[in-house]
């Protein structure tokens, strides 16, 4: 008999800590339609928050993109960029 966990596994699968679930760089450009270098800077340039890995990489919460994922009638690229046309 096997058991399988429902719990996904993977690279891309988001991680989890002490703020919720974590994203990684390319995972973050993939909800948004980005390349991940715009997620860095997003990142380099505040309007985006994230944690560093014991090794040095960037790890965003996934709380922080929900409304901007939600927003409208501005896309959630605008609003990142400052555009509010």
């Amino acid at each position: 008999m096997s058991c399988t966990d429902p719990t996904p596994t993977g690279p891309d699968t988001p991680l989890e800590g002490v703020h919720g679930a974590l994203l990684m760089n390319h995972q973050v450009a993939t909800l948004f339609g980005v390349d991940a270098s715009t997620v860095a800077r997003w990142a380099n340039k505040g309007l985006i928050t994230y944690v560093n890995t014991p090794g040095g990489a960037r790890r965003y919460p996934a709380a922080q993109f929900h409304d901007l994922l939600h927003e409208t009638p501005r896309t959630p690229t605008a609003s990142l960029s400052g555009d509010t046309s």
